[in-house]
């Protein structure tokens, strides 16, 4: 699930690699590297962020809303990373490798391998690179579009069933989410949101604000009813019943 704390470590990493200052382009491209990186060798995200197509290439969305300052401050990013200054951004604290809690080695191993791959490159070369390798990326011509699962994996050289399957659960994963934005919860307190999420869906008052609408065939005093995205229905599903 994304947490912002892991990105921001993520881009602490980076940054010091860097000196502690860089183009915030750059760092983004970096850090989309990563996540990409992370499902090829590994077959799972880091972050779970959105990918998104946009003029200057392949960027990751919620992680640019937080670089961009176009959401409030949060602790997990800017006590890693100072706001945005020109174009770049820079260390907001002393670094410490041993205060990286939320790397894991593998994690660690997917950053080193994009360090060594585009570290040496300027914001334009790593720009232009993720255009001309991350075929994923499609020019939106001033506009932006989602980057879907099946599309990266399908470049990656995946096997359409597997491709369809492995999307289906990162999407499914990503769903869950957006749902529980901002939220931690431990199985106990999942499965009284589990009971809360059902009893609402069977009586059609249940309707995520951060997911698409999706109407039903009958109609309630409040409107038609809505029904659970797939992804979200299958993680509640699988939660023990006590």
């Amino acid at each position: 699930m994304f947490e912002v704390e892991t990105v921001g470590q993520m881009a602490a990493w980076f940054l010091h690699r860097q000196g502690g200052r860089m183009p915030h382009l750059k760092l983004m491209k970096l850090l989309y590297l990563s996540e990409r990186t992370s499902i090829a060798q590994n077959n799972y995200p880091i972050l779970g962020d959105t990918l998104v197509s946009m003029d200057q290439g392949p960027v990751l969305g919620r992680t640019l809303s937080y670089m961009q300052g176009d959401v409030k401050p949060h602790n997990g990013w800017d006590k890693w990373v100072s706001p945005k200054s020109g174009r770049e951004v820079s260390l907001a604290r002393k670094y410490r490798a041993e205060d990286l809690d939320m790397l894991s080695e593998a994690t660690l191993e997917v950053l080193e391998t994009v360090w060594q791959r585009c570290g040496g490159m300027d914001q334009r070369e790593i720009r232009d690179y993720t255009r001309e390798h991350c075929p994923e990326w499609k020019d939106p011509r001033g506009s932006s579009f989602p980057i879907t699962y099946k599309e990266l994996l399908d470049v990656l050289g995946h096997e359409e069933k597997e491709s369809a399957e492995m999307a289906s659960e990162l999407e499914a994963q990503r769903q869950i989410d957006e749902f529980f934005s901002g939220r931690s919860f431990s199985v106990t307190t999942s499965l009284s949101v589990k009971q809360k999420v059902l009893r609402k869906s069977r009586e059609a008052a249940f309707s995520p604000p951060c997911l698409p609408r999706v109407p039903g065939t009958q109609k309630a005093r409040a409107g038609k009813f809505r029904l659970l995205p797939a992804g979200i229905a299958r993680f509640f599903d699988s939660l023990p019943v006590l």
